[in-house]
């Protein structure tokens, strides 16, 4: 089923419409007020994560009357009310540069900045059913449910909290960058100075950083693994990713 809302708007949007919804794992640490509770269990990348989700939204339960099926279950559907444990992905500039979609079980929200506003924004959801065929006592039902749906996207785009997740989501994560080597991969603190493999580097002697080496020369340079590593040399747990949004 697709839900298509042409136009809402949304209080301070922010300056990049990508940036109109945020990540799960932001979402997870400040709850909300939209009848939604997340609980990160594991983050993969920057908004792809594992998350544990129990939702009390009075939509979501219209949603499985008018679709849901009494001969299945409806665990993996999005209006199931129950603790389910879904995988969310959050893409930026996807399926177009500006756009944000967010898919998690069976179901995905799209939005784009309307062209030529700064404020109203299209919104599609997507969900699948049980079955394709449904009660016909439900059909004079299902243009209130669209009005429903409206609204409550519209709360929860311009909820008191989804403001201060977007500040947050903002400043979430560093992105490091480095630009292309020609001697080699670069070097790391060892803990070996009797190595072959070993060279000793006086800049880092006030560190205690004298003896260092190649890192994993003979294979394929990752920066956040090598990052990662780099950091455990000096002491420190840094959680590092490959790809994000």
């Amino acid at each position: 089923i697709k839900l298509d809302s042409k136009s809402i708007f949304i209080q301070k949007a922010p300056t990049n419409p990508c940036d109109v919804l945020v990540r799960p794992e932001v979402q997870a640490m400040l709850g909300g007020d939209i009848g939604m509770t997340l609980r990160c269990l594991e983050t993969h990348a920057p908004g792809d994560a594992f998350m544990e989700r129990t939702n009390s939204m009075w939509i979501l339960r219209f949603a499985a009357v008018l679709f849901g099926s009494c001969h299945h279950s409806s665990q993996d559907r999005f209006y199931h009310e129950l603790a389910v444990v879904s995988h969310y992905r959050l893409y930026k500039d996807f399926p177009k540069l500006g756009d944000c979609s967010c898919f998690a079980l069976e179901a995905m929200w799209a939005l784009r900045r309307v062209p030529g506003s700064v404020s109203h924004y299209r919104s599609v959801l997507v969900f699948n059913t049980p079955e394709d065929k449904w009660a016909t006592w439900a059909s004079p039902l299902y243009p209130a449910f669209t009005r429903m749906i409206h609204n409550a996207l519209d709360r929860v785009l311009n909820g008191h909290s989804v403001r201060d997740m977007r500040a947050i989501d903002a400043n979430m994560y560093l992105v490091l960058s480095l630009r292309s080597f020609n001697r080699g991969h670069p070097m790391i603190p060892t803990n070996d100075p009797a190595s072959e493999k070993s060279f000793s580097i006086s800049a880092g002697k006030h560190l205690g950083l004298v003896s260092w080496t190649r890192f994993k020369s003979d294979e394929k340079f990752h920066l956040s693994e090598y990052m990662r590593c780099f950091m455990e040399r000096l002491g420190h747990q840094l959680k590092t990713y490959e790809v994000m949004d």
